[in-house]
């Protein structure tokens, strides 16, 4: 693979999605596993863990879910 090719597909990929989303209902905590590129600092890595998940909030929203997940 080209230098060009991985940086297309680096370009390409999501940078953070949320992958498991729970609640419980107890305490009313809502958890997420968030997956981030391993290419991101720290900083970088927090932003888009806070990104990803209100945009699956309001995806979740959008949607008309009530479900946690």
């Amino acid at each position: 693979m080209t230098d060009a090719a991985r940086e297309q597909d680096r370009r390409e990929a999501p940078v953070g999605r949320v992958t498991v989303s729970t609640m419980e209902y107890w305490t009313g905590r809502q958890r997420y596993v968030v997956e981030t590129g391993l290419e991101l600092e720290p900083p970088e890595r927090r932003g888009v863990v806070a990104s990803a998940v209100c945009l699956h909030l309001l995806r979740r929203v959008l949607d008309g879910g009530t479900s946690p997940a």
